[in-house]
């Protein structure tokens, strides 16, 4: 969403319950862990994202015009053991259904209701790598890798909505769940400092744009 200027928010989101996770969603208690936090000269905005594909597409882009963020980082419950940090997202096949027993009828359904192209697939422009670093860095003995499969639920289509918006300034995050084998506290380390880096990186790139 190139056309709107960023405000000095970090958009921060987890997911509601949904299929296993019927009692805790890890994502969702570890964005709250970062509410209202300042980084940098950013402040982050927490908002829950339901686990349902036509309400998703509906409400990320909506949330990109409230909260204007200046960089916009969805996190999910993903596999135990490990922290992902999402490379890509692809507009499809979404078969898996919602919480309302439903899915997108095609992979095109799918990119129109989330309002994007032809795209089979968007790639983050932020420096995935430096990010896994900064994760490691912060939570020793936690393990985190760059990945390039978001699932294909909920998740990856999230972040193909907000890829299509501005790919510049979005990203995903899969954690493990809670004490599998991270404590939340760590969890929520973790994703500070993935979202800190990736600040970091969105001001870098915004200077160097101003700059040219």
């Amino acid at each position: 969403m190139e056309g709107i200027t960023a405000n000095r928010n970090i958009l921060l989101t987890g997911f509601d319950l949904f299929g296993i996770h019927t009692d805790v969603n890890a994502s969702w208690e570890v964005v709250k862990g970062l509410d209202g936090e300042e980084l940098g000269e950013l402040k982050v905005c927490v908002r829950k994202l339901p686990v349902v594909y036509s309400d998703v597409a509906e409400m990320v882009p909506r949330l990109w015009q409230e909260v204007r963020p200046a960089l916009c980082v969805h996190v999910g419950v993903g596999r135990s053991g490990q922290v992902c940090v999402e490379r890509r997202a692809r507009r499809g096949p979404y078969v898996r259904l919602d919480n309302d027993g439903s899915h997108p009828a095609t992979e095109e359904a799918a990119a129109a209701a989330a309002g994007c192209g032809d795209a089979l697939e968007v790639a983050t422009s932020l420096d995935v790598d430096r990010l896994v670093e900064a994760c490691r860095l912060a939570a020793p003995g936690l393990p985190c890798e760059p990945s390039t499969d978001a699932g294909l639920f909920l998740c990856e289509y999230s972040y193909f909505t907000s890829l299509n918006l501005d790919r510049t300034r979005s990203l995903f995050v899969h954690v493990p769940p809670i004490d599998q084998p991270a404590s939340l506290a760590t969890l929520v380390r973790a994703v500070r400092a993935i979202v800190t880096a990736a600040a970091t990186q969105v001001r870098v790139g915004s200077q160097d744009a101003t700059s040219r």
